[in-house]
């Protein structure tokens, strides 16, 4: 039941931008930025009961106002500000009430057969028969005669800010996409953070104060809060839309199943009783074109699909990187988009120490260049060290000018630069490589201390477990490399199976670990009791290749995805 109130703020969305727009409101007065802390719930539990989400307005100057939103409905309400919070009041004469929800007014129950004399906001007529050719509609009309008081909600310039997780992610959601025009920006921290903090003031597992502890840690700790961005809106609606797609195309094959299934046996009747006139194939073919129910699922598939295809194009990472690789469709990138999310959660940053290390190399290098040798040289080469992409590069050219020049200490001078450059980079690439790790953890494509791939069995598993979404794109990115020869990464599969051959040239026995044929133990009075399998062979050696390559395709679309994400381009 939760999961069913959270997909209705979705299903809500388009009715929502709707009255927004016939509602414009004003930009509010104020001189600082609100802060609204939100803690996201389940709104109902499967039990039936109610659990609100909790919202804490901080304004400064202004008392803090906690709100607290029971329904789906209410959330809406919320982000297009109208929700209520004061209480009901009478309608007055005349006065023009269409800029207030329907549902947020009380309608007189006396039932009108004529259209009351009152304003046209205060009345709505209600159909109780549709018309038919022989008879009218039927219904009555009813009057308002209180509506609701005191509306709050998002307003422009709002700074919200959340836990990342849990049933948030749709409300979340919603809220950027529906603040970003009037400069609302939504902010989420790890839950982990939360948990410090309560920790640190002896509250333990206590989160009813969660709401406003946010609005306290986004002032003391900004740098710990990630704004949830345009792109993971279109990824969301990415991921809602594969599901959609997955589950249509699964139950359109069972139900193509079953209908084949039936065909088959009312051919084989027709045949019994000499009244069959088509093959099998027409049977089925036949049966499956009357069948209302494949027929819904599979132009929902189909309308789906072509749904998922735009959506793709409107990710640039789709478009720039993962669409023009040969091989991947929309389907299997979806799954990969979808599996991976924000790839910006796997952008580490440099944690304190590590930063005050590469303030100080740079304050080294900075004061290693002041003596005036890297500047001569860059002068002495001219147009020729223009060619070098990046100060490293630069500074290396500048050395080995000095060493042809006969200049020794200047070259030596030059060569402490580089090392102190070199020290920067070390610094840099740790902590790349531990984002690059954590990502292809997630893919199913990491590898473990000891050098072998991680592999996930039923009851256990090796290695930190991936997402599932992205180990099935692993299996079918391997699967659709061996059947595209034109491919760059299918020529990557093949040298990883020339190498992986090199490796392991012979069949050997898992148990023995010898060569299968000469040496294995299976048939003698040792071998018994122990079971003996073949590995390294031929489809061995290509499920294995398919892997590696995958691995390879993971790392590489990390170094693609950061540098489409930091504006860079290669050289």
């Amino acid at each position: 039941m939760a999961s069913d109130c959270r997909s209705a703020l979705t299903d809500d969305r388009a009715e929502a931008c709707q009255f927004q727009q016939e509602r414009p409101m004003a930009e509010p007065t104020r001189s600082r930025r609100r802060i609204l802390g939100i803690r996201p719930r389940a709104l109902r539990t499967t039990k039936g009961d109610s659990h609100p989400t909790e919202v804490v307005i901080v304004n400064e100057g202004d008392p803090t106002q906690t709100v607290e939103l029971a329904e789906p409905q209410d959330e809406i309400d919320f982000i297009l500000r109208v929700f209520p919070t004061g209480p009901m009041r009478d309608v007055v004469e005349g006065e023009d009430i269409s800029t207030i929800p329907q549902h947020h007014v009380g309608w007189d129950k006396k039932q009108y057969k004529s259209r009351p004399r009152v304003h046209a906001s205060q009345r709505r007529w209600i159909q109780t028969k549709k018309k038919t050719r022989k008879k009218p509609a039927e219904g009555y009309w009813q009057k308002a005669a209180q509506v609701r008081t005191d509306f709050v909600g998002l307003e422009p310039g709002d700074l919200v800010v959340m836990s990342l997780g849990g049933s948030g992610q749709v409300l979340a959601r919603d809220m950027a996409e529906h603040g970003a025009p009037m400069g609302i920006e939504v902010r989420r921290c790890a839950p982990y953070r939360l948990k410090e903090e309560r920790e640190a003031r002896g509250r333990g597992d206590d989160k009813s104060g969660d709401a406003e502890l946010l609005t306290e840690l986004i002032v003391a700790i900004p740098h710990d809060f990630h704004p949830v961005r345009t792109i993971e809106v279109e990824i969301g609606e990415l991921m809602e839309l594969e599901t959609k797609w997955a589950r249509a195309q699964a139950e359109r094959i069972a139900m193509g199943n079953r209908v084949h299934a039936r065909a088959r046996r009312a051919h084989l009747r027709a045949h019994r009783e000499g009244t069959s006139v088509r093959t099998l194939e027409e049977a089925v073919a036949h049966e499956l074109e009357n069948d209302t129910e494949f027929q819904m699922w599979d132009a929902t598939e189909k309308r789906t699909f072509r749904e998922l295809g735009e959506a793709l194009d409107r990710i640039p990472i789709w478009r720039k990187v993962l669409g023009p690789v040969r091989g991947i469709g929309a389907s299997l990138g979806a799954r990969i988009l979808a599996g991976v999310g924000d790839v910006q959660s796997f952008f580490l940053k440099l944690n304190a120490d590590q930063q005050r290390q590469i303030d100080g190399l740079s304050r080294a290098v900075g004061e290693a260049d002041r003596s005036g040798q890297y500047a001569r040289g860059k002068q002495e080469l001219g147009e020729q060290i223009q060619t070098a992409r990046n100060g490293f590069e630069r500074r290396v050219m500048v050395r080995q000018h000095w060493l042809d020049s006969g200049e020794p200490d200047l070259a030596a001078a030059m060569q402490e630069s580089i090392n102190l450059l070199k020290q920067k980079g070390q610094i840099r690439r740790k902590v790349f490589n531990a984002g690059l790790n954590k990502f292809a953890a997630i893919c199913n494509a990491h590898v473990m201390p000891d050098g072998t791939f991680a592999r996930f069995r039923r009851g256990g598993s090796d290695g930190p477990k991936g997402r599932p979404i992205l180990k099935q794109a692993g299996y079918l990115f391997g699967e659709q490399m061996n059947r595209t020869p034109d491919s760059v990464w299918n020529a990557h599969l093949n040298q990883n199976k020339v190498n992986l051959r090199k490796r392991h040239p012979v069949v050997e026995c898992s148990h023995c670990e010898l060569p299968w044929d000469d040496g294995c133990t299976r048939g003698t009075p040792e071998g018994k009791g122990v079971e003996h399998k073949r590995r390294y062979t031929p489809a061995h050696i290509l499920r294995m290749a398919k892997w590696r390559t995958w691995t390879q395709f993971v790392r590489w679309l990390y170094k693609e995805w950061r540098l489409l994400e930091t504006g860079k381009t290669r050289a």
